[in-house]
């Protein structure tokens, strides 16, 4: 009996020693100071929330007084036939910003941002996958073409989450693709190029070193898991600043939050515009919002840019709720 008390005793000592040293890393502060923040943007996410998409760009440049947009260009909505090109949405967005002395990141490519994460036009899928991938690499040299004429591009992001491949209606894209369209982008305009990765899901070890300038992360607090509902990362600020001293030691590619989580993520698979106003505060209530922007700068990253803009302008405009809002504002 006693030799068993001991063990017990030591296995019990052994836990709460490892459990004091865990929490002992949420105690290490990395900041730099403020952070740099930016904003993402999609156009067809406002129109899904029923929003007038150009109203709340505008709003988000004026009212929110934005200076940095992450700007979603989708395939679909540029090459709706083949070899047709409609450029103006995305003109205008990047020209609004300009006028205003906003900066803008561009994402390109066949994978951007929003659900279902690749945005095809229906006309290739009757294609191979060999010729879908020729027609990914036609449309993003045409892009860099385009926009490479517009000063307020500070960067290029070359898809989105590339190599995550747990969700979204995607074809793989390998990490060998990805290089090759790092190349092509950096044969055609000189400006840093970012690729962008699961902060929580992923390594970083195959998307930090595809020839890209900056790696973005995402940063998320509060998911959902259809076997046990949500979840809340406890997750210390070293998990990330780690891996970011190291990538930036070995590979020499700069780390920044280029998805910090700003909205309910969609309970029972439902997207956000599906949910009931109850399970998207359920999901992220402002409290939530809080503490993550209170979160980030403890990693030492010094640019991120903020997802859920569109629904904050949604709560404000259409729920009387500008809490969000006016939370946010206060970062810019």
């Amino acid at each position: 009996m006693k030799k068993m008390a001991k063990i017990t005793l030591r296995i019990t000592l052994v836990g709460v020693l490892s459990g004091l040293c865990y929490v002992s890393l949420f105690l290490f502060n990395f900041s730099q100071g403020n952070i740099q923040w930016g904003v993402t943007f999609s156009k067809p996410f406002a129109e899904k929330l029923g929003l007038d998409w150009r109203e709340a760009y505008t709003a988000v440049l004026d009212d929110l007084g934005v200076r940095q947009v992450r700007v979603n260009t989708y395939w679909d909505g540029i090459e709706r036939q083949e070899g047709i090109y409609d450029w103006n949405d995305y003109d205008w967005q990047i020209t609004e910003a300009a006028k205003r002395g906003a900066s803008v990141v561009l994402i390109i490519g066949r994978r951007t941002a929003r659900w279902p994460e690749c945005h095809d036009p229906s006309w290739i899928r009757s294609l191979t996958e060999e010729q879908k991938r020729e027609k990914v690499l036609a449309i993003l040299k045409k892009e860099v073409e385009h926009f490479a004429k517009y000063d307020n591009i500070g960067m290029w992001q070359v898809e989105n989450e590339p190599l995550l491949t747990l969700f979204g209606e995607c074809t793989g894209i390998s990490r060998e693709f990805l290089e090759r369209e790092v190349a092509i982008v950096r044969t055609l305009d000189a400006r840093p190029i970012m690729v962008t990765d699961s902060g929580e899901l992923s390594t970083w070890l195959h998307t930090g070193s595809a020839g890209e300038d900056v790696l973005g992360t995402t940063l998320y607090k509060r998911v959902w898991n259809p076997y046990i509902g949500h979840v809340s990362y406890v997750i210390p600020p070293v998990y990330y600043t780690a891996r970011a001293w190291l990538l930036e030691k070995f590979y020499g590619t700069r780390v920044i939050i280029s998805e910090l989580q700003g909205e309910p993520w969609g309970a029972r698979q439902k997207e956000l515009d599906k949910l009931t106003l109850a399970e998207q505060f359920t999901s992220f209530d402002l409290r939530r919002f809080q503490k993550t922007l209170a979160f980030a700068p403890k990693t030492g990253f010094t640019e991120g840019y903020l997802w859920g803009v569109e629904w904050w302008y949604w709560l404000k405009t259409t729920q009387n709720n500008p809490a969000f809002w006016n939370e946010a504002k206060r970062l810019f």
